[in-house]
């Protein structure tokens, strides 16, 4: 988000917003530090995939996390390397792209509808 602002690509009252409500999310959210174990899956997916170290390891806490409930399991990312890499470890990516799952049934929005489908990992 500074990163952003320093270029003048947004508002400085969008960045403002956008720090509370990640203050707001790590209030409620589960951290996961990079402990041993967690490094050690970053330094295997920096090892498969072209990522850089902090999506390594964000990739490496939600996989610490969900275990082996992979196919029950969300995982949110906008960057193109982290969502494909993600999507060949298991997971079902969020937002929804059609390059990267089969297209919903009929009706079907592609989103999970209950507020348990998703856990937000990486804050």
């Amino acid at each position: 988000m500074a990163r952003i602002e320093r270029e003048g690509r947004v508002a400085t009252l969008a960045v403002e917003r956008a720090w509370n409500l990640l203050h707001h999310f790590r209030q409620k959210a589960h951290e996961i530090q990079p402990a041993d174990e967690i490094r050690q899956i970053a330094q295997d997916l920096l090892l498969k995939y072209p990522l850089r170290a902090a999506d390594a390891l964000q990739l490496a806490a939600a996989l610490s996390w969900y275990g082996d409930a992979l196919r029950e399991a969300c995982f949110v990312a906008l960057d193109n390397r982290l969502r494909t890499a993600a999507t060949l470890e298991g997971f079902q990516i969020l937002p929804y792209m059609d390059e990267i799952h089969e297209a919903p049934a009929e009706g079907d929005s592609g989103w999970p509808t209950r507020s348990s489908d998703i856990r937000l990992l990486g804050i």
